[in-house]
């Protein structure tokens, strides 16, 4: 397959002036596969696939989310006094079954978390709210996409 880069204008998702996002994809037959997390975009999520306008060699526009993975994409940002404390945390997610990236803007980390379909979102929210209401980090949802319980 085909690696490609998919740029998406933010707008209203841009984060400290950020205008634009740009995530990797594969090029598949019906469109292109996100490869990885998107940081700033919400309603976008790992393993989406979206149509785009070819911009430039290897680069689309995204237009429109074609089909939606059953993955829900939750954002953590702390900064480097709580590092520790945060990637401790983030290991205890990790090894729930959910993959993250990181991004370093000055002393300002911002994590993508990815949570598939399989893992028990309960749990991940229950470490996210930890470093939450431990003033470790903040956070934003990105998309969550996980069944809600039905009392």
């Amino acid at each position: 397959m085909e690696k490609v880069k998919v740029l998406f204008i933010l707008g209203e998702d841009g984060w400290d002036g950020s205008y634009a996002e740009t995530v990797w994809a594969e090029k598949i037959s019906n469109g292109l596969i996100l490869d990885n997390i998107p940081f700033f975009k919400k309603k976008v999520c790992f393993e989406d696939v979206v149509a785009g306008d070819l911009i430039a060699e290897k680069m689309y526009q995204y237009t429109k989310t074609i089909k939606k993975s059953a993955n829900s994409l939750y954002r953590v940002l702390f900064k480097s006094g709580t590092q520790g404390q945060a990637q401790s945390l983030l290991a205890r997610i990790e090894a729930g079954g959910c993959i993250f990236e990181i991004n370093r803007i000055n002393d300002v980390y911002l994590v993508a978390i990815n949570i598939p379909i399989a893992v028990d979102i309960n749990g991940v929210w229950d470490i996210i709210d930890f470093g939450l209401k431990n003033d470790i980090w903040e956070v934003q949802e990105g998309d969550d996409r996980h069944p809600k319980d039905i009392e």
